[in-house]
């Protein structure tokens, strides 16, 4: 018994079944990243996932929030990449633990993180992503 608990915790999210569940909660406005495909990587990291723009793009069709869902191969490599993009956002633009820990977060090997300066991740978006993650 025990065995098949640690198997499951070792079997990482998936990006595909997680993505659909979300759209069949409701949200939209979703882009799939796809490691080496145009749009790059989330969080220049070779992983893939997707952004999610939760309010949609603003009066000159720029989008006004993304939420960034990396997806990497295990839960080692999603807590490294978790160490690279605090050591960004606190070295490179500055930002401190308090708001580092309102705009990011990691389940396993998911790394989500909100790219807006303005708009941390609400309780109601954790709890839609940390529902919707799928094996």
């Amino acid at each position: 018994m025990a065995a098949s608990a640690a198997a499951a915790q070792e079997t990482p999210y998936q990006a595909q079944p997680t993505r659909r569940c979300l759209i069949s909660h409701g949200a939209h406005h979703l882009t799939q990243v796809s490691p080496g495909g145009t749009l790059g990587s989330t969080f220049g990291q070779p992983y893939g996932g997707f952004r999610w723009n939760p309010d949609g793009n603003g009066a000159l069709g720029i989008p006004r929030d993304w939420i960034g869902i990396e997806f990497a191969p295990s839960p080692a490599r999603g807590r490294a990449s978790e160490r690279r993009v605090r050591h960004i956002l606190r070295v490179d633009y500055g930002f401190g633990a308090a708001w580092i820990r309102r705009h990011l977060m990691r389940r396993a090997n998911v790394v989500i993180d909100a790219f807006s300066t303005n708009r941390p991740l609400t309780a109601g978006q954790r709890a839609l992503i940390v529902g919707c993650l799928r094996r």
